[in-house]
């Protein structure tokens, strides 16, 4: 449409040099009605940098930067309260075990049954004792949904021979420990625990929502160009429409006012 409308003003113009009479007053309308489309455009133009620029502006405020930061700490504490909490009960597990260690070691099968009864007693899903190599010399695991086992790194094993609780949590938000085991030779308590129902949804959504924002924020400035070209097409669509209403009703008028004035240069000249 755009090339239509450039086409008749162009030979609407030329036709104007050729002193045809109609077709400049038809031109000096179609200027009028385009002169007039520029007030619409003008505050259609106001109105969208007004709107870019606060609108933008406010999906990165700081309120809003705060809200994606609270609902990522929110995201994360839960996590990291069953993390304190998987820390308190690997702790008393070991001194349960470390409490029976003469009975355990004379017999295997109730080392391993009392593994078992412990590990389900606070809630694990999976406990093993294993040693510095990482070598598995007792577990006990739940029947079904117990994640694969993940070798505590060399990291770990220092972190639980100073006497702290090793803990690592993966992106689905299973939590992992290992603590020494004092009473055993060489050996190390690992359990592993499930987030709570509703835990990893939270804690996948508040990720999300952080990752999603973060990217908005990297690109805004190609968002703020895409909206001001959005506006842009519609300021160029106005123009043009206001042209192309120019052209059909300026036709109307100025087509017979021409006739006559064409009419009346004839009769002047004889």
């Amino acid at each position: 449409m755009s090339l239509r409308v450039g086409s008749r003003v162009l030979a609407l113009r030329n036709a104007g040099k050729k002193a045809q009479t109609g077709a400049r007053l038809h031109l000096r309308f179609v200027m009028l009605f385009a002169a007039n489309g520029v007030i619409p455009v003008i505050l259609i133009a106001l109105f969208s940098a007004l709107t870019i620029g606060q609108g933008v502006q406010a999906w990165f405020s700081e309120q809003v930067r705060e809200a994606v930061q609270a609902t990522r700490i929110l995201g994360n504490q839960s996590v990291d309260k069953t993390a304190e909490t998987t820390k308190v009960d690997i702790a008393a597990m070991a001194v349960d075990l470390n409490a029976s260690a003469i009975q355990l070691k004379a017999d295997p099968q109730a080392y391993r049954d009392y593994l078992a009864l412990q590990a389900d007693r606070r809630g694990f899903v999976a406990a093993y004792v294993l040693n510095a190599q990482g070598t598995k010399l007792a577990q006990a695991q739940r029947p079904q949904g117990v994640p694969d086992f993940i070798m505590p790194d060399a990291g770990d094993f220092a972190t639980a021979q100073a006497g702290d609780v090793s803990i690592n949590i993966d992106p689905s938000a299973v939590v992992r420990a290992l603590y020494r085991l004092d009473a055993f030779s060489n050996s190390y308590l690992a359990v592993v625990r499930l987030p709570e129902p509703g835990q990893l949804a939270l804690f996948q959504k508040a990720k999300a929502a952080v990752y999603a924002y973060q990217v908005i924020e990297e690109r805004q400035g190609l968002l703020r160009l895409l909206f001001a070209l959005a506006y842009l097409e519609i300021v160029l669509l106005v123009l043009i429409g206001s042209v192309w209403l120019g052209l059909v009703s300026a036709g109307r008028i100025s087509a017979p006012i021409g006739l006559l004035a064409d009419a009346a240069e004839r009769v002047r000249g004889g």
